[in-house]
């Protein structure tokens, strides 16, 4: 395969695991800061899933590097593509302590979390958000009970494009509100 196939080929799985990537619920409380996370099994649950679809796999290891007066832990990320092709990211491991291996742990899980949600495009959306958002968003449930009520057919086919080319569904709604669009059409005239 050439380098260009290659690189189209690498943009097209990489686009097709953006928008196939879901949106993770922060469940994990942060006592300190009373506040919540995702926990890093969320993360990689979700990593491994898109990963394996799209022909894509990850790795977060560790190396070392000398800094000036002291060495600093790094965690490099690496998204490689079935074609060759790859992304990297490679951030400081942070930890208030360099010297306590519980600092330093908590520090590489907190970097790992926020390394491949970068990389992945996973969104972390918090409950709170979530209920205030739902009162202006109409939820996938509204949007199916309102498509069941259009009996005409080029309005439900408008809606099947528009549904088709947006941005605020994932994969799987799409599938579900397209599903419930062509079931309309056989009642539609």
């Amino acid at each position: 395969m050439s380098e260009q196939n290659n690189k189209k080929s690498f943009f097209k799985d990489y686009q097709s695991l953006m928008s196939d990537v879901g949106a993770l619920t922060k469940t994990k409380e942060n006592p300190f800061f009373k506040s919540k996370y995702v926990a890093l099994k969320s993360v990689l649950e979700e990593a491994k899933r898109v990963c394996s679809r799209h022909s894509f796999i990850f790795t977060q290891t560790t190396e070392v590097q000398s800094v000036s007066d002291h060495l600093e832990a790094l965690l490099r990320t690496t998204l490689k593509h079935s074609s060759g092709e790859l992304i990297e990211s490679i951030i400081p491991i942070v930890a208030k302590d360099r010297n306590d291996p519980q600092k330093v742990g908590a520090g590489l899980t907190y970097m790992r979390r926020y390394s491949l949600t970068c990389i992945l495009g996973i969104e972390e959306a918090d409950d709170d958000g979530k209920k205030a958002s739902t009162s202006k968003k109409k939820t996938i449930e509204e949007s199916i009970s309102m498509i069941r009520l259009i009996k005409d057919k080029k309005t439900l086919l408008e809606l099947k494009k528009k549904i088709s080319d947006s941005k605020l569904y994932n994969k799987v709604q799409k599938t579900l509100l397209s599903e419930t669009i062509t079931e309309a059409m056989k009642n539609a005239s």
